[in-house]
């Protein structure tokens, strides 16, 4: 069995910073230690051993000095070995910090690196390098935890931060005289210090690639990694009178509540659901809203589905989470319109039934009142069950439809199809698709010829996606099925994303407007200028010649609406793939009133490379046509579940595509937008595209 080592801080007492004093961390470390000396975890591992380091302390050995915290971090956790977890958990301050190192502050929103504080921090010291661990400095830590010298996994590692600004690894202190607590130091961002005050400055390698100016994640790389953290970098994170930090106590009634057999993904929801995520109706400017963060770094998206701690994987029974918003006073389901739920309940109702698993039988009804992105808000038409229960939903009547298929070729590798893509959607219970007897009523066809499947078009025989060999040596090859029905499932997932689209707005014109969220963008001119491109018909289109078949672009997102949105870029590819961070810094963004949202980029270029790939070019495709979906949310969504890789091409090899990848308004609560983008094939030839869709 593995083993698990926990290392908890946490800081109540700031001896050189008056007024910066708390009252709840080591309460918050307290609730943790239990959770994680109770039975139902201890018996994940062999062996569970605690580190702890608290301010105050008895010794100086306890007290959480930023060199206690870096040597519990690279010694007492580093002695975990592969298949172990390890557990870092912060309840303190948090401050924000200049710097004018490019790296850095190139990858940051607003510019700053986020810390979290040691015991002795004092913000009127000129150099606070020795008591500040910055973001950039756990990012280097914890890569080594991650993994071991030749790039391997090596242990499980599970960070959780309960501070302000922790959505950038980071509570931070500010003396604001209300009931509640900001874990706030101080509102602006403090001076930045020398790059030798960085731990990872000491490491020859480091230092030469920062010296070298490298791009950050050439200099830190990110190793795997989980990450809870109990707000987004812009908020603060809250505790209250008699109860601690407000996240902490969601976090652990939680995890006590399901014996830590829960997802990564349902414990961030349940616990988004239990706190404010928005302001309230008067946008009061000290309204408590916060909202939990969860990042997944180096692992697959699967890994969001895995249980806390343990890291096993948990079986997805089809059934929603569902919570009890107090502030709120409203009930959360964890699906929305992103789930298959229709926005239009008059129309097209779901039926919902609300169950506790060690009751399932005893079910009550509920009804949709409400639908956003990825959750809905639930109402009773007869009695409610208990706020404080463990409950999930079952829901019907979900509107992705299936795709429509048609088998040909041989018969024999038609017929092993049909066994198999029945038998798998039966054992599944699922409709992803269904058989059409006629090829010009298909979406797809797959087409049985040389002992290989390939999926293409009607009408076309130019092949989509890598041809699946279903039989060898005259021997059919069972597993087979699997690849084919999951290419459907993910084809299936993909057309319902794209063609998913919702208009806070009854004039359908506003599909392509600039309001709430303009999107801009430009292309690099051959002179180092650049030129906005805008979109005609929803679809941006990039020419390309042979002269330059590559091209440079970037994306910006501004919010000219006077209320704080939530915005995503998500980016679509002709492989079927679904990024919710294909394009942007990351796959979700909470934007104020004018400010802006970029595409990826670096200190040496703002412009992402793009040019045909080779599959384009040998199969004369006139070019290559993407997807980019634009999601506006009042309230926070968590988009990256819904992350798909590209399926695999012909070629027999995995080619990804590139990752390019005013008046008062009224109030509005989200929106879905769609825009094409269009790379033309500078090497495109009409007559061979014939003579190959024809199979010639």
């Amino acid at each position: 069995m593995p083993k698990l080592y926990a290392l908890l801080v946490a800081v109540n007492h700031y001896p050189n910073t008056p007024g910066a004093q708390l009252n709840g961390p080591i309460g918050d470390l307290e609730k943790i230690e239990d959770y994680l000396k109770q039975a139902f975890t201890q018996d994940l591992f062999s062996t569970v051993q605690i580190q702890k380091l608290t301010s105050p302390a008895t010794t100086p050995a306890g007290l959480p000095s930023k060199s206690n915290i870096v040597k519990g971090l690279s010694e007492f956790l580093g002695q975990a070995q592969a298949g172990d977890t390890v557990f870092f958990y912060y309840s303190g301050h948090g401050v924000r910090e200049q710097t004018d190192i490019l790296a850095f502050s190139q990858a940051e929103i607003d510019g700053y690196i986020a810390n979290i504080t040691a015991y002795d921090f004092d913000i009127n010291e000129a150099n606070t390098g020795h008591s500040l661990l910055s973001d950039k400095e756990l990012r280097y830590l914890i890569r080594q935890l991650g993994e071991d010298e030749n790039g391997q996994p090596k242990a499980h590692v599970v960070t959780i931060f309960d501070c302000c600004h922790s959505g950038e690894n980071t509570r931070s202190p500010e003396e604001i005289q209300e009931a509640a607590i900001a874990r706030q130091i101080v509102r602006k961002a403090i001076s930045g210090r020398p790059k030798e005050g960085f731990i990872f400055y000491h490491d020859p390698t480091v230092a030469a690639k920062l010296d070298s100016g490298a791009p950050l994640n050439e200099l830190l790389p990110l190793g795997p990694h989980v990450m809870l953290a109990a707000c987004r970098e812009v908020e603060l994170a809250w505790e209250y009178p008699n109860v601690g930090g407000a996240f902490t106590e969601a976090l652990v009634d939680v995890l006590k509540k399901h014996e830590g057999l829960i997802t990564y993904q349902e414990l961030h929801y349940r616990i988004l659901n239990r706190m404010r995520f928005f302001f309230n109706k008067d946008q009061e400017v000290k309204d408590h809203r916060q909202t939990p963060q969860l990042f997944v770094q180096g692992i697959s998206p699967e890994a969001h589905f895995r249980r806390f701690l343990s890291n096993a994987p948990q079986e997805r029974s089809g059934a929603f989470p569902v919570e009890y918003a107090a502030q709120e006073k409203e009930w959360r389901l964890g699906a929305g319109a992103l789930h298959g739920i229709s926005p239009k309940q008059q129309e097209h109702g779901n039926a919902v039934q609300v169950f506790d698993p060690k009751n399932p039988a005893h079910e009550f009804p509920a009804e949709i009142t409400a639908v956003f992105p990825t959750h809905s808000t639930l109402g009773w038409p007869q009695a409610a069950p208990a706020s404080n229960g463990n409950w999930y939903a079952k829901v019907e009547g979900l509107s992705i439809p299936p795709l429509n298929i048609y088998l040909s070729g041989a018969t024999k590798g038609v017929e092993f199809a049909r066994l198999g893509l029945n038998r798998l959607t039966q054992e599944t219970a699922s409709a992803w698709f269904q058989e059409v007897p006629e090829e010009e009523q298909a979406d797809y066809v797959l087409e049985a010829r040389d002992d290989l499947w390939f999926t293409r078009y009607p009408f076309d025989y130019r092949p989509l996606l890598l041809p699946i060999r279903y039989q060898e040596n005259g021997k059919l090859l069972d597993n087979k099925w699997v690849t084919a029905f999951n290419d459907f499932e993910q084809m299936a997932k993909w057309h319902y994303l794209k063609n998913l689209e919702y208009f806070a707005a009854a004039d359908p014109k506003r599909s392509t407007a600039d309001w709430p969220i303009e999107v801009r963008l430009f292309i690099q001119l051959y002179d180092g200028t650049e030129e906005r491109v805008f979109p005609k018909n929803g679809q941006f289109l990039i020419p390309s010649t042979l002269a330059e078949p590559q091209k440079a672009i970037r994306f910006e997102l501004e919010n000219h609406s006077d209320q704080l949105l939530y915005c995503s870029l998500a980016f679509m590819d002709y492989q079927f793939g679904f990024y919710s961070a294909g394009i942007m810094m990351r796959s979700q963004q909470g934007l104020e009133k004018n400010a802006v949202f970029y595409s990826k980029h670096d200190q040496n270029s703002k412009y992402i490379l793009c040019e045909p790939s080779n599959y384009v070019k040998t199969y004369h495709w006139p070019g290559e046509e993407y997807s980019l979906k634009l999601i506006v949310s009042r309230t926070p969504f968590n988009l990256e579940n819904f992350d798909m890789d590209g399926l695999p091409l012909p070629g027999d090899q995995y080619s990804s595509p590139k990752r390019i990848l005013r008046p008062k308004t009224p109030v509005l609560d989200w929106e879905i937008r769609t825009y094409g983008l269009f790379f033309t094939n500078p090497y495109f030839d009409e007559k061979k595209a014939m003579a190959l869709a024809k199979g010639l």
